[in-house]
């Protein structure tokens, strides 16, 4: 059987304003503190998010790509030891490598079997590593 899905926009900023059912034209997503954000906006407030948006990044003095911000801010805190390894972050030392590779044997030994030879170590198991030795 054959099924048709379709899915239509309705303007998130209308919705809320006026509890209008506003056909929205375009899907906008942006970063703000660490989290990432989408909103459905018709052609009107598209343009208004657009336009307060550049003036916002006209005053801005730091541009990095989706994510960024997260990892400069765990930096600056001292919190690096859940950062994940992966395209966008520096690359690792070879004492890093070989860090990752004993928590990642050492997981496995207890009670983590499924964890990758790639990706983020998720933070309870560097914690658990970590009390460990």
């Amino acid at each position: 059987m054959a099924k048709t899905l379709i899915v239509q926009l309705t303007c998130d900023r209308c919705k809320a304003e006026k509890g209008d059912n506003v056909d929205g034209a375009e899907t906008v997503t942006f970063g703000f503190d660490g989290y990432d954000y989408s909103l459905d906006l018709c052609k009107e407030h598209s343009e208004d998010f657009h336009n307060t948006m550049q003036g916002l990044i006209g005053w801005s003095s730091d541009r990095t790509r989706s994510g960024g911000a997260r990892r400069a801010r765990r930096a600056a805190s001292g919190d690096d030891a859940g950062a994940s390894a992966g395209a966008a972050s520096s690359p690792r030392s070879s004492a890093d490598r070989e860090r990752l590779k004993a928590i990642r044997d050492w997981a496995r030994q207890n009670g983590h079997p499924n964890l990758g030879d790639r990706g983020r170590v998720p933070q309870a198991i560097v914690a658990a590593y970590d009390a460990a030795h």
